[in-house]
């Protein structure tokens, strides 16, 4: 996917499912849509570290394709992104920590990859985030915690272990967590 574009180009937000395109994507764009549905759109190269540079951009949605590699440091130039969804796909490695310089995601879609490691303790502290999918990926270590605003929260079905530590209950906005097929001890937390 090449991040050169005609310099004519005046979209700010840009839908590219259901095609087979490979096109440049101008700098102003601040929504950006890619996904694979029925092998429609099937990216199957690493992100471009180049897509840090799109610093209006605020959606970023490459989900449903076949991207491998791993996130780059220059995600977290994105500070207007409020929507990040990487899931369906086969990336790898542990998660980038400029993802905390991301003080205005509120959706982080990672479900479904191959990432594997512990989440950076600068990750949840982001205040606005408040849907975290990390379903069916290869995280390990303790439970990290959500943020204060978090609603949603799934890490099922990776390599997670130990007890659920109290500061859990810190997130008192939290409706659904979904902790299963993990290796958690102990008891459940009254908060949950």
């Amino acid at each position: 996917m090449p991040l050169t574009p005609p310099q004519q180009w005046r979209a700010r937000a840009i839908d590219m499912n259901k095609n087979e395109l490979s096109c440049g994507i101008p700098p102003q764009v601040s929504v950006l849509i890619i996904s694979h549905t029925l092998n429609i759109n099937p990216l199957s190269e690493k992100i471009p570290w180049e897509i840090g540079e799109l610093m209006k951009l605020e959606v970023l949605q490459l989900f449903s394709n076949e991207l491998n590699g791993s996130i780059s440091d220059e995600i977290g130039n994105l500070k207007l992104l409020h929507r990040l969804s990487f899931f369906n796909n086969n990336l790898i490695g542990s998660i980038t920590s400029t993802l905390g310089n991301l003080t205005d995601l509120v959706i982080l879609f990672l479900h479904n990859n191959q990432f594997s490691g512990q989440w950076p303790e600068k990750g949840f502290s982001i205040i606005s985030l408040s849907v975290i999918a990390l379903t069916s990926n290869k995280f390990e270590g303790l439970l990290p915690l959500p943020s204060r605003s978090t609603s949603y929260y799934s890490i099922r079905t990776n390599n997670i272990e130990g007890e659920i530590s109290s500061l859990i209950c810190n997130a008192t906005n939290l409706s659904f967590i979904l902790l299963s097929n993990n290796s958690l001890i102990g008891s459940l937390l009254e908060c949950l």
